[in-house]
Protein backbone atom coordinates (compact mmCIF):
# COMPACT_ATOMS: atom_id res chain seq x y z
CA UNK A 1 0.00 0.00 0.00
CA UNK A 2 1.02 3.35 -1.32
CA UNK A 3 2.14 6.46 1.43
CA UNK A 4 0.03 9.18 -0.08
CA UNK A 5 1.23 11.34 2.88
CA UNK A 6 4.38 12.20 0.75
CA UNK A 7 2.43 13.76 -2.36
CA UNK A 8 2.42 17.30 -2.78
CA UNK A 9 -1.00 19.41 -2.80
CA UNK A 10 -0.83 19.76 -6.46
CA UNK A 11 0.17 15.68 -7.03
CA UNK A 12 -2.74 14.95 -4.81
CA UNK A 13 -5.00 16.72 -6.72
CA UNK A 14 -4.18 15.13 -9.86
CA UNK A 15 -4.41 11.85 -8.35
CA UNK A 16 -7.97 12.40 -6.87
CA UNK A 17 -9.02 13.11 -10.38
CA UNK A 18 -7.23 9.68 -11.71
CA UNK A 19 -9.45 7.21 -13.51
CA UNK A 20 -8.61 4.48 -10.59
CA UNK A 21 -11.40 4.62 -7.83
CA UNK A 22 -9.17 3.71 -5.49
CA UNK A 23 -6.19 5.95 -5.65
CA UNK A 24 -8.98 8.74 -5.79
CA UNK A 25 -9.83 7.21 -2.66
CA UNK A 26 -6.45 7.39 -1.03
CA UNK A 27 -5.57 10.81 -2.15
CA UNK A 28 -8.88 12.15 -1.08
CA UNK A 29 -8.38 10.28 2.00
CA UNK A 30 -4.78 11.92 2.71
CA UNK A 31 -6.21 15.71 1.67
CA UNK A 32 -9.09 15.09 4.19
CA UNK A 33 -6.13 13.74 6.73
CA UNK A 34 -4.09 17.08 6.44
CA UNK A 35 -6.54 19.49 6.10
CA UNK A 36 -9.87 18.76 8.18
CA UNK A 37 -8.90 20.42 11.25
CA UNK A 38 -8.22 23.50 9.71
CA UNK A 39 -11.18 23.87 7.73
CA UNK A 40 -13.69 22.37 10.39
CA UNK A 41 -11.96 25.37 13.17
CA UNK A 42 -12.74 27.50 10.70
CA UNK A 43 -16.31 26.55 9.99
CA UNK A 44 -16.95 26.54 13.48
CA UNK A 45 -15.59 29.73 14.79
CA UNK A 46 -17.20 31.76 11.85
CA UNK A 47 -20.47 29.74 12.01
CA UNK A 48 -20.42 29.56 15.91
CA UNK A 49 -23.35 26.78 15.51
CA UNK A 50 -21.71 23.14 15.53
CA UNK A 51 -24.35 21.36 13.41
CA UNK A 52 -24.06 24.25 10.63
CA UNK A 53 -20.13 23.84 10.85
CA UNK A 54 -20.19 20.01 10.65
CA UNK A 55 -22.40 20.54 7.15
CA UNK A 56 -20.40 23.12 5.79
CA UNK A 57 -17.41 21.47 6.57
CA UNK A 58 -18.67 18.07 4.84
CA UNK A 59 -19.91 20.56 1.65
CA UNK A 60 -16.68 22.31 1.78
CA UNK A 61 -14.83 18.75 0.69
CA UNK A 62 -17.23 17.86 -1.63
CA UNK A 63 -17.12 20.39 -3.26
CA UNK A 64 -13.68 20.23 -3.63
CA UNK A 65 -13.71 16.69 -5.19
CA UNK A 66 -16.61 17.89 -7.56
CA UNK A 67 -13.95 20.73 -8.83
CA UNK A 68 -10.93 18.32 -8.89
CA UNK A 69 -13.07 15.96 -11.20
CA UNK A 70 -14.09 18.87 -13.44
CA UNK A 71 -10.89 21.00 -13.15
CA UNK A 72 -7.92 19.66 -15.60
CA UNK A 73 -5.20 21.31 -13.84
CA UNK A 74 -3.61 21.00 -10.49
CA UNK A 75 -4.20 23.30 -6.94
CA UNK A 76 -1.07 24.34 -5.53
CA UNK A 77 -2.39 25.25 -1.94
CA UNK A 78 -5.32 22.73 -1.44
CA UNK A 79 -5.52 24.12 1.97
CA UNK A 80 -6.26 27.59 1.01
CA UNK A 81 -8.23 26.00 -1.99
CA UNK A 82 -10.58 24.40 0.83
CA UNK A 83 -10.79 27.40 3.07
CA UNK A 84 -12.16 29.77 0.29
CA UNK A 85 -14.53 27.18 -0.26
CA UNK A 86 -15.31 27.18 3.11
CA UNK A 87 -15.69 30.57 3.52
CA UNK A 88 -18.07 30.77 0.59
CA UNK A 89 -20.14 28.75 2.12
CA UNK A 90 -20.22 30.14 5.35
CA UNK A 91 -20.85 33.82 3.76
CA UNK A 92 -23.69 32.12 2.07
CA UNK A 93 -25.07 30.51 4.98
CA UNK A 94 -24.91 33.35 6.74
CA UNK A 95 -26.67 35.86 4.32
CA UNK A 96 -29.66 32.98 3.83
CA UNK A 97 -30.08 32.13 7.89
CA UNK A 98 -29.54 35.34 9.51
CA UNK A 99 -27.53 33.42 12.05
CA UNK A 100 -28.22 35.00 14.94
CA UNK A 101 -25.29 35.45 17.99
CA UNK A 102 -24.75 32.16 19.81
CA UNK A 103 -24.02 31.91 23.44
CA UNK A 104 -20.49 31.40 24.41
CA UNK A 105 -21.26 28.48 26.52
CA UNK A 106 -22.17 26.47 23.64
CA UNK A 107 -18.13 26.95 22.34
CA UNK A 108 -15.85 24.51 23.86
CA UNK A 109 -11.76 25.25 23.61
CA UNK A 110 -9.19 22.77 24.54
CA UNK A 111 -6.29 24.14 26.38
CA UNK A 112 -3.71 22.25 27.89
CA UNK A 113 -3.71 24.50 31.49
CA UNK A 114 -7.13 24.29 32.41
CA UNK A 115 -6.13 27.11 35.73
CA UNK A 116 -9.30 29.11 36.86
CA UNK A 117 -7.25 32.27 35.25
CA UNK A 118 -6.96 30.37 32.15
CA UNK A 119 -11.07 29.60 32.19
CA UNK A 120 -11.60 33.14 32.44
CA UNK A 121 -9.08 34.62 29.96
CA UNK A 122 -10.80 32.24 27.37
CA UNK A 123 -13.88 33.24 27.93
CA UNK A 124 -13.16 36.97 27.91
CA UNK A 125 -11.38 36.57 24.87
CA UNK A 126 -14.01 34.59 23.10
CA UNK A 127 -17.13 36.62 24.44
CA UNK A 128 -14.89 40.06 23.25
CA UNK A 129 -14.07 37.70 19.88
CA UNK A 130 -17.85 37.38 19.15
CA UNK A 131 -18.79 40.98 19.43
CA UNK A 132 -16.21 41.60 16.43
CA UNK A 133 -18.07 42.82 13.04
CA UNK A 134 -18.10 38.92 11.05
CA UNK A 135 -14.75 40.57 8.84
CA UNK A 136 -12.78 41.23 11.45
CA UNK A 137 -13.68 37.91 13.76
CA UNK A 138 -13.22 35.86 10.58
CA UNK A 139 -9.35 37.19 10.03
CA UNK A 140 -8.46 36.96 13.65
CA UNK A 141 -9.64 33.12 13.45
CA UNK A 142 -7.07 32.95 10.01
CA UNK A 143 -4.30 34.50 11.38
CA UNK A 144 -4.22 33.91 15.61
CA UNK A 145 -6.30 30.56 15.83
CA UNK A 146 -5.15 28.68 12.12
CA UNK A 147 -1.86 30.50 12.30
CA UNK A 148 -1.88 31.66 8.38
CA UNK A 149 -0.06 34.06 6.65
CA UNK A 150 -0.94 37.66 5.47
CA UNK A 151 -0.52 36.06 1.72
CA UNK A 152 -2.58 33.30 2.62
CA UNK A 153 -4.89 34.70 4.10
CA UNK A 154 -5.18 37.53 1.07
CA UNK A 155 -5.92 34.66 -0.98
CA UNK A 156 -8.51 33.07 1.07
CA UNK A 157 -10.71 36.45 1.69
CA UNK A 158 -10.08 37.75 -1.76
CA UNK A 159 -8.21 40.82 -0.75
CA UNK A 160 -4.39 42.37 -0.97
CA UNK A 161 -1.56 41.48 1.35
CA UNK A 162 -1.54 45.11 3.10
CA UNK A 163 -5.53 45.12 2.87
CA UNK A 164 -5.37 42.35 5.39
CA UNK A 165 -3.03 43.68 7.37
CA UNK A 166 -4.64 47.16 7.85
CA UNK A 167 -7.55 45.13 8.75
CA UNK A 168 -5.58 42.86 11.27
CA UNK A 169 -4.60 45.82 13.13
CA UNK A 170 -8.57 47.21 13.24
CA UNK A 171 -9.63 44.15 14.77
CA UNK A 172 -6.65 43.78 16.94
CA UNK A 173 -7.65 47.42 17.85
CA UNK A 174 -11.70 46.57 17.91
CA UNK A 175 -10.76 43.80 20.29
CA UNK A 176 -8.72 46.08 22.26
CA UNK A 177 -11.41 48.57 22.88
CA UNK A 178 -14.43 45.43 23.44
CA UNK A 179 -11.85 43.90 26.17
CA UNK A 180 -11.38 47.37 27.93
CA UNK A 181 -14.72 48.77 27.85
CA UNK A 182 -17.15 45.71 27.87
CA UNK A 183 -14.95 44.03 30.57
CA UNK A 184 -13.49 47.00 32.18
CA UNK A 185 -9.98 45.47 32.88
CA UNK A 186 -7.38 48.15 33.13
CA UNK A 187 -4.47 47.13 31.38
CA UNK A 188 -4.80 44.45 28.65
CA UNK A 189 -1.96 43.54 26.28
CA UNK A 190 -2.22 42.60 22.57
CA UNK A 191 0.03 42.19 20.16
CA UNK A 192 0.38 44.04 17.15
Amino acid sequence: MEDFSKYSDNELSFLMSSDNKEIRKKAFDQVYERYSPQVYTFCYRFLRNEQLAKDIFQDSFVKLFDTIQTKNEGIENLGGYLLKIARNLCLNEKNIKKLKKVNIDDIELKYNDESYETKQNRELLIQSLNQLPAKYRELLILKEFLNYSYNEIADITEQTKSNVGIMLHRAKQMLKEIVLKVHKINKIEIED
